[in-house]
């Protein structure tokens, strides 16, 4: 009884902090939502679109399609949805990666008279996998798991976990697929590339490994991988019209590399003329660790020290060959490679890091491939605990004056969160709808203050990510009420790859506020305005998204029908290999001294 009476106050207690915390949390709830209610009156109304009432419009939709049909230059748009799935499976003596891509094709049509969209999903035979499963010894895991986690994981599985090398051949595998499907023949190629995956999120996530990769010294034909390649790479994708790259001060080099792409050379004062920047100012450039890899410089021009385009094609070249042996040849040692060390040869295994320098390369040839083939490449996340939107992006315009400082109360913890709130308490706001285009650079743009003062900030100080590649959203594609009750889809993020033929007044115009700091120097990111500027590229995305999110599955209401049957695809794949995978281990346990004691003679017959 004395137990029975102790366990009961035990859950009482348990109960009674439980319902604490809730009501808690409802009581915080509400209150940052009606403070988000409150910021959207004062301002944050500007920055939401009503694209139903825009597609409503026939002028607006008929001005729409043909700005669709002159961009693709037909009327009937091939697109692919792209998922991915990864497991690491742990067993006595080795582990097992597996990765995944699964592709879903079909078509979306254009009519004019009257103007509307349909959507044609293709027969499975007709979708495309790759598949990649690896086993790694535990006593080679030194190779791929991170120093960093040395001093707190206890045994190597959990090493190797931590690593999240799997999370890595996953990404691999989703933009390789990507490449390969935008690098088709002009017949099979898509206009159309949707991937479950943030891509600036990647860009960002794989940029600023070069000093860890250790790939460098792998041969790729007659010669070597070596590291000023990698220098190269990551100055890529080049877009003048774009303005991409940039001259900002702490990347100058990487405009020098697409300026010297397909020349020997450039007099300092043509590059003056060119930049507004000064002699100087490009000397302290020329110094620098990276530029001293790359150039040459007398005081009155700049040379390249090798030739940057055949540098650039070999390194593609090199992703290629290795995400073949990967996925589709599935070579035993894929992801193993020859270094010398203490003056022997022997084979090591890839790490996370050099996994992230495969997907850096990749994701810029992607960028590039889109740009040569008009292929508009879209990325959604369906859930995401960030606040780029109303701390990043509202915060560092509140901060350079170009949005009013209205009071700001304590808002939702998250984007999704603040405008889902609202979503649900104006009535007179119907799905489709979105917020203004941002650029992807605020993701680390951000602003911080101390006791000097307020400054505009890098992620760890410099940290930028690529300016002018990629406009963030976030938007819902489902609401609907009736009466008291509403019913909705949730807000989804969505990243944009930038074009000229949509995109270059939001890069060229004098209204772009330009951030400026002694640390980060000047920089202009794309920037689109309210919602009384027609954005073509924004509004092109929303109506064909808008198309693909009308499916009958609850459990994903308002969110791309093809994505989520590439999410049934990879899964199903991953379910088919999971059967293999677990018997492997059968190979190990023929083997009785790889078998534990206990086991052994528990079996033993008497």
């Amino acid at each position: 009884m004395h137990n029975s009476s102790m366990l009961s106050k035990i859950f009482r207690c348990y109960q009674d902090s439980l319902n604490c915390s809730i009501s808690r949390y409802k009581q915080s709830y509400e209150e940052t939502t009606k403070n988000g209610l409150s910021f959207y009156d004062d301002f944050l109304n500007t920055l939401i679109i009503d694209f139903e009432s825009k597609f409503s419009k026939p002028h607006t939709m008929n001005l729409l399609n043909s700005k669709i049909m002159e961009y693709f230059q037909k009327s009937e748009l091939n697109f692919v949805a792209i998922d991915g799935t990864c497991s690491a499976d742990p067993f006595k003596d080795f582990m097992v990666f597996f990765a995944a891509a699964y592709g879903v094709r079909g078509k979306i049509g254009i009519e004019t008279d009257p103007p509307k969209l349909s959507y044609e999903r293709w027969s499975m035979d007709q979708d495309v996998s790759i598949v990649s499963y690896i086993p790694v010894p535990y006593a080679e895991s030194g190779d791929i798991s991170d120093v960093s986690f040395e001093n707190f994981a206890v045994d190597d599985a959990s090493k190797i976990n931590l690593s999240h090398i799997h999370t890595r051949l996953m990404e691999l595998s989703e933009i390789y697929l990507a490449y390969q499907m935008a690098s088709a023949s002009t017949l099979s190629t898509p206009q159309i590339i949707l991937m479950d995956r943030s891509l600036s999120g990647v860009l960002m996530s794989t940029d600023g490994y070069l000093s860890a990769v250790r790939l460098f010294g792998h041969p790729i034909g007659t010669r070597q991988l070596v590291f000023r390649d990698g220098l190269v790479a990551s100055a890529h994708p080049f877009n003048d019209r774009l303005s991409v790259p940039t001259v900002k001060k702490f990347a100058r080099w990487k405009f020098l590399v697409k300026e010297l792409d397909s020349k020997n050379e450039i007099q300092i004062e043509e590059l003056i003329q060119k930049t507004n920047i000064d002699k100087n100012k490009w000397a302290k450039t020329l110094n620098e660790t990276y530029a001293r890899e790359l150039f040459e410089y007398d005081g009155f021009k700049i040379s390249r020290k090798f030739d940057f385009a055949a540098s650039w094609f070999d390194t593609v070249r090199f992703f290629e060959e290795f995400c073949d042996r990967l996925f589709h040849r599935r070579e035993a040692e894929a992801l193993l490679y020859p270094v010398l060390e203490n003056g022997h040869e022997r084979l090591r295994w890839m790490s996370p890091e050099d996994i992230a320098f495969l997907i850096n390369v990749g994701i810029r040839a992607l960028i590039e491939k889109c740009w040569e083939k008009r292929i508009l490449l879209i990325g959604i996340v369906k859930d995401s605990a960030t606040k780029f939107f109303s701390r990043n992006y509202i915060g560092v315009m509140r901060e350079l004056g170009h949005y009013p400082q209205v009071p700001v109360k304590y808002l939702p913890w998250t984007d999704r969160s603040l405008l889902e709130g609202l979503a649900y308490q104006l009535d007179d706001l119907s799905a489709p709808w979105a917020t203004v285009e941002f650029d992807s650079a605020y993701m680390s743009l951000h602003v911080e203050e101390d006791e000097k003062g307020r400054y505009i900030r890098g992620h760890r100080g410099l940290l930028v990510n690529q300016e002018r590649l990629f406009a963030r959203s976030l938007g819902q594609f489902y609401k609907k009420s009736s009466g008291s009750k509403t019913l909705m889809g949730h807000v989804v993020f969505l990243d944009r790859l930038l074009d000229p033929y949509f995109d270059n007044q939001f890069m060229n115009s004098d209204s772009i506020p330009t951030i400026s700091s002694d640390v980060l120097g000047e920089i202009q990111p794309a920037f689109f305005g309210d919602n009384t500027v027609m954005n073509y590229g924004q509004a092109t995305v929303m109506n064909l998204l808008g198309i693909l999110t009308r499916n009958l599955f609850p459990e994903v209401i308002g969110y791309p029908d093809p994505l989520h049957k590439a999410d049934w695809g990879a899964k199903s794949v991953k379910r088919r290999v999971d059967r293999l995978i677990q018997s492997s281990e059968i190979t190990f346990r023929i083997n009785p001294l790889n078998q534990k004691f206990r086991t052994l003679r528990d079996s033993a017959r008497r």
